[in-house]
């Protein structure tokens, strides 16, 4: 099966590192990722994402031999699978529909299903710093997720969801460690299957409706913590952004 990869981040590492395991343990016609598509210098300035992971994505391509191209040459490879491991773009539908398996996609946050939305979570997540919102929102399970994409950002049909439960204590660095190995785990479990299928494995229901979108404007905005708030306000605030290398929140 030829594979488009488009990735970033550690997960998406690791993810690097089990395909190329698996191609060389059951070779080419089981999985050949024919090119591999990352992000650029620039792209995260331009999303406002400060960068907390080291690249070594290119380097593990490269020694493997495997191509790194821009996003719009990836049809010229005529892959039959498109997997998107936080790769930050959004996909044109042009590039998702020139794989007739179509492209999967993993999610730190519960994204809609258009027959039932599950009482874990009062909210859907779709957007960025989902993991922040969570906390923020007073979840009590924050979900990651597995699904195709479509035209539509994080609208997808789901193929399946992995829970971490979110307690008084639990800060957003932890649920990005804990979102990191359940999201590994699920995409190891539903990999062979996906090899295997002709054209997609079977899915939940799509999202439908108007969904709000988390953005990462809306999230700075809420890093400010009023000197008047209650200590439960600022320990909340303080979970919400005590992630390594970057500046918590300030007091106003």
């Amino acid at each position: 099966m030829k594979v488009a990869y488009l990735s970033s981040r550690p997960l998406g590492e690791k993810i690097l590192r089990f395909l190329i395991a698996e191609s060389k343990k059951k070779g080419k016609d089981y999985i050949d990722i024919v090119c591999l598509v990352t992000l650029k210098k620039n792209q995260l300035e331009k999303s406002g994402i400060d960068k907390w992971w080291k690249d070594n994505i290119v380097k593990i391509a490269q020694k493997n031999q495997i191509p790194i191209v821009d996003i719009q040459s990836v049809p010229k490879f005529k892959p039959e699978i498109i997997l998107s491991v936080f790769y930050y773009d959004i996909i044109p539908k042009s590039i998702i529909d020139c794989a007739k398996k179509g492209a999967t996609n993993i999610h730190f946050g519960y994204l809609p299903n258009a027959k039932y939305h599950d009482k874990r979570t009062k909210h859907t997540y779709r957007g960025r710093g989902i993991l922040s919102f969570a906390i923020l929102n007073n979840e009590k399970w924050q979900a990651v997720t597995f699904h195709y994409l479509t035209g539509k950002v994080d609208l997808g049909p789901i193929i399946d969801y992995a829970w971490n439960r979110i307690d008084k204590k639990t800060t957003v660095w932890n649920l990005q460690i804990k979102s990191e190995e359940k999201a590994y785990k699920m995409f190891k479990k539903w990999f062979p299957k996906i090899v295997r299928a002709k054209s997609k494995v079977k899915t939940l229901p799509p999202g439908e409706g108007n969904y709000h979108y988390f953005s990462n404007k809306e999230l700075l905005a809420k890093k400010n913590i009023k000197k008047i708030a209650s200590s439960e306000q600022k320990n909340k605030i303080k979970r919400a952004f005590d992630f390594p290398n970057r500046k918590g929140p300030q007091y106003v």
